[in-house]
């Protein structure tokens, strides 16, 4: 590892600022300051460049030197992907917005086109096969919880996969890209939380709850163990849900509430 980018949210409503850490020498630098930034989404790195999402505002900067390539304003932006020369963005605000998923060029972010038929406010996307699956949450006002499936050679919708009320609110998204299988972790009503598994083979889904008091604060997924590391919000253990079998079989107790 050279060096780790990170995206720092700080209080609501203050700057935004991006730095980068150093594992040799154990430093970090602030490298930008987006002003007026009221929270911070997402940052993802792509073939020698950073793009960041913050409130209402696209950066890319260039991977070496730091500096800004280029801006776009973009309402609302949360998460994104990158597939081919497009970059991904889910958006999500309170009040309405009229389209909650939009594509624009990765190197210039020149806007290339957006869907007004995603059902409410999205979180996370990830590409399999020309696929974009997003987690569409509609920030627990739907009535059911939805994976927008959307074909990214045709530019547009597929479908939504209505995940019911058990799979209400999903957060975050993975993808298992050997075993075709979509992953969502689904906050429910905030006093419980599951996880989904769809298959983009068969059509097929199943969600499993998971028994919490509360929703799920943080996940990831790896590919290798095919094991999902997640953490209920205010708690102060890691669960393992094994994919394979859908339970958890082991936790580790790291007396740290986590929020990514």
């Amino acid at each position: 590892v050279k060096q780790v980018i990170i995206l720092n949210e700080g209080a609501y409503g203050t700057n935004v600022t991006v730095g980068s850490y150093n594992p040799a020498t154990k430093e970090y630098k602030n490298f930008d300051t987006i002003q007026k930034a009221r929270f911070a989404s997402d940052v993802i790195i792509d073939n020698g460049f950073i793009y960041v999402s913050a409130d209402s505002l696209l950066v890319k900067y260039d991977l070496n030197t730091k500096q800004r390539v280029a801006t776009q304003a973009v309402k609302g932006a949360r998460k994104l992907a990158v597939w081919n020369n497009q970059l991904l963005v889910t958006r999500a605000e309170v009040g309405y917005l009229s389209s909650y998923f939009q594509v624009y060029d990765k190197n210039n972010l020149n806007f290339i086109y957006e869907l007004s038929n995603i059902k409410g406010a999205s979180e996370q996307v990830k590409v399999m096969n020309d696929t974009a699956y997003i987690a569409v949450s509609g920030w627990g006002s739907l009535d059911s919880g939805y994976v927008a499936t959307v074909d990214l050679q045709k530019q547009g919708l597929n479908n939504h996969i209505n995940l019911g009320i058990a799979g209400k609110n999903p957060e975050a998204l993975h993808v298992d890209k050997k075993n075709y299988k979509v992953y969502t972790i689904n906050s429910m009503d905030y006093t419980n939380a599951s996880i989904s598994r769809y298959s983009t083979n068969t059509g097929a889904y199943q969600t499993f709850t998971l028994n919490t008091s509360k929703n799920c604060s943080a996940s990831t997924y790896s590919n290798t163990l095919n094991n999902i590391y997640l953490q209920t919000t205010g708690a102060n253990k890691l669960n393992v849900f094994d994919a394979s079998s859908s339970k958890i079989y082991d936790t580790l107790f790291i007396n740290k509430t986590v929020y990514g």
